[in-house]
This record gives C-alpha cells, sequence and structure tokens, in this order.
C-alpha cells in the first residue's frame, strides 16, 4: 500500500531486485515512491546494451505503411533496465520518439514508411549515450488492377467548355493503399480531348485527374500505373457544340522558399513552403498540380492560393542536418528549397510549486491585543496539492492562528487566502520581533 509505505517517516531505502513488478509498479508507483525521498533500487544499474526488433522487417514502400519497433535495454549483468528514456532517429520516413516506457525493460515505437523502396536504418539512443541501431526493408508494391479504383468526382455530365475529373485510388492486393505511384489516363474516343498532367498518389494512395473534350459525346476513361491497366473504367457525356480547345498552359519557372530557415529535429516543429509557378511569359499559373518530396520529415496537402503560390505546411523530421525540399509540376519542372534541422535541446522540466506572500511585511501591535495578516498562497506550474499553514519562531507571549490552516490549491483554483492572526500577552515585552509563516505541502514542499 503507497500510502502505508510513504507514512513510514524512517523509511529511506527499499530494494526491489528480481520482484516481478508490473509496469503500473514501474511507471506510476515507484515515482510516487521516489517523489516522497524513499530510494528504490531495482537491482539494476546503468544501460549498457540496446537492441532493436521490429515488427516486419519488411514493409512496403507506402505512406500508408508502419511497422512498430521494440527497443530492449540491459545493463552490464544482461538485466533489463526499466526505466530509461530512448530517444529514435531514422534516415528514411518517420518514428514517435521518445519511446512508449513498457514498464519491463522493453520501449515501443511506431515507425512510418516513405514511399521510395531502399534500406531504413533506424536508432535508439539512452540518455546515458549508449545506442543501437536496426535496419528495415521499403519494398516496391505491385499495383492490383482489379482492387484499384477509377471514380468521378461530382456529375458524369459536362459541356465541351467544361472539364470533367475522375478520381484513380492505387491499392496492393492487401487493399494497402499505394502512394508515389504515377498514374496515366486514357479517354476515349481520344479526338479534341486534353488530359491535364496528374501528380503521384497520395498517403491514400489517390489522385484526381482533370480532363476536357472539345467535342460531343460519350468518353470511356480507363486508368494505369506504369504497366498495370486498371480493370475499371467509367464514361462521361460530353454535351455542347464542337470547338477547339486551348492547350493546357505549361509551369516553365518554379520557386520554393520556406518561413523558418532552421528547426528542430523533435518531429513536431513546423514551417510554412510558399511555392511559386510562373508560365514562360512571367505569368502567374493558377492551374497546377504539384508534388512534393521530402525525405525527412514530413509535408502536408498543398493549398492552391489561385495566385500562382501553392503552399503547404512542412514538419521536421529526427534527424538533425540539412533537409532539401523539392516541389515538381506535372510536366517534370522543379523547386527545391534548403532548411536546417538541429539537434532537439530538451527542457529541463519547470517543478510545479507554491509561493507565500503577505500584503504588509510589518505591523505593530500593544501587549493584550492582536495583529492580523492576510496570507496569499498562489500555485505555480500546475502545482495541486493541500497546503497546511503554520508558524516558527514565535517569541514568548504571542500565539499564532490560521483560518484556515489548511486550503486546497489546484491548478483551476490557483490563489488562496488564510487569515493568520497573532495574540499578545499582557506582559509580553515591548520590541521588534521576526515571525516566520510557512506553508507545507502534502507532498513535502515547503
Amino acid at each position: 500500500d503507497m500510502d502505508v509505505l510513504k507514512a513510514l517517516s524512517n523509511l529511506k531505502s527499499i530494494n526491489l531486485t528480481n520482484n516481478p513488478l508490473s509496469a503500473n509498479a514501474v511507471l506510476v508507483q515507484i515515482p510516487e515512491l521516489e517523489s516522497a525521498e524513499i530510494t528504490v533500487d531495482l537491482g539494476t544499474s546503468v544501460a549498457a546494451k540496446v537492441e532493436l526488433s521490429a515488427e516486419q522487417a519488411s514493409i512496403p514502400a507506402s505512406l500508408s505503411a508502419t511497422t512498430d519497433i521494440t527497443v530492449t535495454v540491459t545493463d552490464a549483468n544482461g538485466n533489463k533496465v526499466k526505466r530509461e528514456t530512448v530517444d529514435l532517429t531514422v534516415d528514411k520516413g518517420t518514428i514517435q520518439t521518445p519511446a512508449v516506457n513498457n514498464g519491463d525493460g522493453t520501449y515501443t515505437a511506431t515507425y512510418a514508411a516513405i514511399d521510395t523502396s531502399g534500406d531504413v536504418t533506424i536508432s535508439a539512443l539512452t540518455s546515458n549515450g549508449k545506442f543501437g541501431s536496426l535496419q528495415i526493408k521499403l519494398v516496391e508494391i505491385a499495383v492490383s488492377k482489379d482492387k484499384s479504383s477509377v471514380e468521378i468526382v461530382g456529375s458524369n455530365k459536362a459541356q465541351t467548355d467544361e472539364t470533367a475529373s475522375v478520381i484513380v485510388t492505387l491499392v496492393s492486393e492487401d487493399g494497402l493503399p499505394l502512394s508515389g505511384r504515377s498514374v496515366d489516363l486514357t479517354v476515349n474516343p481520344d479526338d479534341k480531348v486534353i488530359i491535364n498532367p496528374s501528380t503521384k498518389t497520395d498517403k491514400d494512395g489517390k489522385t484526381t485527374v482533370v480532363f476536357a473534350s472539345g467535342k460531343p459525346g460519350m468518353k470511356i476513361i480507363t486508368a494505369s500505373s506504369g504497366d498495370i491497366e486498371l480493370t475499371a473504367s467509367v464514361a462521361v457525356i460530353f454535351s455542347g457544340d464542337e470547338i477547339d480547345l486551348q492547350p493546357i498552359a505549361e509551369a516553365e519557372t518554379l520557386t520554393a522558399v520556406t518561413a523558418k530557415n532552421s528547426l528542430q529535429a523533435d518531429g513536431e516543429s513546423t514551417t510554412k513552403l510558399t511555392i511559386t509557378v510562373l508560365d514562360k511569359d512571367g505569368d502567374a499559373l493558377t492551374d497546377q498540380t504539384l508534388e512534393i518530396e521530402v525525405e525527412n520529415g514530413t509535408v502536408g496537402e498543398v493549398v492552391n492560393n489561385n495566385d500562382g503560390t501553392y503552399t503547404a505546411t512542412y514538419m521536421a523530421g529526427t534527424k538533425a542536418g540539412e533537409v532539401v525540399i523539392t516541389a515538381k509540376t506535372s510536366n517534370g519542372k522543379s523547386a527545391t528549397a534548403t532548411i536546417t534541422l538541429t539537434e532537439k535541446v530538451t527542457q529541463p522540466k519547470t517543478e510545479a510549486t507554491f509561493a507565500v506572500s503577505t500584503l504588509k511585511a510589518e505591523q505593530s501591535g500593544s501587549a493584550g491585543e492582536f495583529v492580523s495578516y492576510l496570507v496569499k498562497l498562489e500555485g505555480k506550474d500546475g502545482f495541486s496539492d493541500q497546503v497546511t499553514l503554520f508558524a516558527t519562531d514565535l517569541p514568548e507571549g504571542v500565539k499564532a492562528e490560521f483560518d484556515p490552516k489548511e486550503v486546497t490549491i489546484s491548478v483551476e483554483d490557483a490563489l488562496k487566502t488564510s487569515q493568520m492572526t497573532l495574540t499578545l500577552d499582557t506582559d509580553v515585552a515591548a520590541k521588534d520581533y521576526e515571525i516566520t509563516a510557512l506553508a507545507k505541502s502534502e507532498a513535502g514542499t515547503t
């Protein structure tokens, strides 16, 4: 029983070597004992060996693919170290950091892939500098021609002076969305048909393709990726007069800039990425579909500002170094922006505490009277506890009382007051006295 243990005033340490401790005991109860200044010995020394294993040694090269990484930390004697902080880094994709402590000497984190095949190196680092690494493979997965789909966006009818759109979704035979894949659209009959170049599929395996027909009639739309032609097809009926369509304006110049030149490699810091697209005459292009590539970190959805600029949010990865973000148009034009990721700086945790003050530091009174002080207690940095007030160094003939003697401070109600009354005996000597008012929380903070 935790309360019983903390109530033992002479208890200074506990040896729990070889005890079958639960995760709750390791993660919750032991820190609680230590907060009561009781030393807990688990029978292990500092980390000496770090081993990594993956739930899957190879996973698809797709943004939707993940696998769990388990880190086991042991000391020089082979005993599992159950109370460590394990940070992880990865050279491709992203990984959760720090890893989740399972309370048994193992620590887990989830790795999320990118859509480029190849080897990935994942590293784990303990607080005392011990580290280990693991390689997993990102493998190319074939597109399923039968399970992938082609769907019309909106109506299946359009005028010859309008455009129609379809969403192509690429998945594997297992139904896994395949990102980073090129899609080609075929429209038959193809007389007076213009098809906008499409971007590669996103994390959901989807890409939108826009096309137009200057000649009325029914058009059959099919799609392919590489040498795989999808089974699915849809039809759109175009109506109206036959017209000559203008060729789609092509991008000639791209620029890419980030709002910040550097971020911490903490897996959560962000900056705004802005891409400007111009044609050969220097005019802004407002109908472009952009593809963004980055190996360290992630880039969110691209937003078309309809003025020739396109914006997206870059989120830092966990590996320090220089990161190149590449923006590409459907006709192959590209631009890059470079940002520096610096080592993550761990800020020391601010200890929750409280402050005690009084409105008047000095007051005077005569023998046989009483003197009253208003004592203010204010919780800081999330402090929450019951606080007891008392006075020390009381001179002979002076008594102190607090009303209330105990107050409860919480995050929601961080400011409390108490009235301290000093009663002076009739024979108290007339001179200056120094009296100390103290407040002590149940956790021992004074």
